[in-house]
């Protein structure tokens, strides 16, 4: 049990990625509902992480509308920064999400190329962050995915990436996998789930995945697997942390709710230097993790500071 205090943050979460609205199916009296909730998995992170106590800056691309408008107002409601670093285009993008059992499907309309017009980020905005956290469709096509590697290369704060791959989304799948390679190179963490290992490494396990991973790139590894252990692959070896067992409403965004966590732990404490801190960690992101999924939504769920402090004890998010 830790009983450290929490330290004030230094410098803020640079989240770069996409912002847009999820339609939520739902079934009720009428049937079959979508409900309009703001997601994406960088704006979940970048909610979750303010939510904790990190100042957040958010690099999307923001579009005019009806839609875009809601989603500059809820950023400035939750206290983030997503004008300054953000890209203006003319096209709306919308996912609809469907719960199928323990994940979520996901459909998409509107213009791909409009989530990966994120442009170039200005150097000190980079270095001042400290923490560099990137995720998703950014990660699909240049101009955004450029920008991320710059955002890497010139960073002094801690380097996250969560590849989060939607197949429909990307068009050639060898191109996109030589891209993600080159961004593992350059960052302090790779997160993924057990359906993004699907997709990257069709022919092994989780473990394997995580491993493998872990030492070509020499980064800290953890794969989460919905209400199975969570993997870290960390001083080459592989450890197995547990998950608390609940009855799932909505599983949007639990994963950036589980990154969100870890990140917050990152901003206050520093990066782990030996396994158990990250099991700490983990631990803790997995409780937050739950808590997203007994709500609806995306970033709507994220788990508040008070929430956390009630189900994990024995520390306080700030």
């Amino acid at each position: 049990m830790s009983h450290r205090e929490p330290e004030r943050s230094r410098g803020y979460g640079l989240v770069i990625g996409e912002a847009f609205v999820d339609l939520i199916a739902q079934n009720d009296e009428r049937g079959r509902v979508y409900i309009p909730k703001f997601g994406g998995s960088p704006l979940n992170v970048a909610v979750g992480l303010r939510r904790l106590g990190t100042d957040v800056k958010l690099a999307a691309t923001l579009t005019p509308g009806t839609f875009g408008t809601a989603l500059r107002e809820f950023c400035l409601r939750e206290g983030m920064d997503i004008e300054s670093l953000s890209t203006r285009v003319q096209k709306n993008f919308i996912a609809v999400a469907t719960p199928m059992d323990r994940h979520v499907t996901y459909e998409y309309f509107g213009d791909l190329k409009s989530l990966t017009a994120i442009k170039s980020i200005r150097p000190e905005a980079v270095r001042r962050a400290s923490i560099i956290h990137a995720s998703s469709t950014a990660l699909n096509a240049d101009p955004a995915r450029s920008t991320v590697r710059e955002a890497y290369e010139c960073a002094t704060g801690f380097r996250t990436i969560d590849p989060n791959p939607r197949p429909s989304l990307i068009d050639d799948r060898d191109s996109y996998l030589k891209g993600l390679a080159d961004l593992f190179g350059l960052v302090d963490l790779v997160k993924v789930s057990d359906e993004d290992c699907l997709f990257l490494f069709p022919h092994m396990t989780e473990e394997e995945a995580a491993l493998t991973i872990h030492r070509t790139y020499g980064v800290t590894v953890i794969v989460t697997r919905a209400d199975e252990s969570t993997v870290l692959a960390n001083a080459d070896s592989l450890t197995l942390v547990t998950v608390p067992h609940i009855r799932v409403v909505d599983a949007t965004g639990a994963g950036d709710s589980f990154m969100a966590s870890l990140l917050a732990d990152v901003a206050q404490f520093g990066a782990p230097t030996a396994k158990a801190g990250w099991v700490e960690y983990i631990s803790r992101a997995n409780i937050a993790a739950a808590a997203t999924c007994k709500e609806t939504g995306g970033a709507e769920s994220m788990p508040t500071s008070a929430v956390l402090n009630r189900r994990a004890p024995d520390r306080n998010y700030s």
